[in-house]
């Protein structure tokens, strides 16, 4: 049984916290619906564990949700800083 988290496992997780439901995660993520449907339940499979309370208002983060978005958006802001902290790192003076 694989448990190894990746950090492509945070993104639909972190889109259904922000949006609240998989119809808005899968808008925000430009994909359809069902893949995100079946990303989080293979993702909850495999660790074992329920990320989101479900019900007609939407979806909520459980526990261990909670933790996983926390993280996610953790990730998210250090990819951020990093990405802004090399841009144009190489950039060389061109002309005479």
């Amino acid at each position: 049984m694989q448990t190894k988290m990746t950090y492509s496992d945070l993104v639909p997780v972190l889109a259904i916290g922000r949006a609240g439901s998989l119809a808005g995660a899968a808008r925000d993520l430009n994909v359809d619906h069902s893949t995100i449907f079946r990303r989080l339940a293979a993702i909850e499979q495999r660790l074992g564990v329920r990320l989101f309370d479900r019900s007609r208002t939407g979806y909520k983060p459980t526990s261990a949700g909670q933790a996983m978005l926390e993280l996610a958006a953790r990730f998210e802001a250090d990819i951020v800083e990093l990405e802004l902290g090399l841009v144009g790192q190489d950039a060389r003076p061109a002309g005479p």
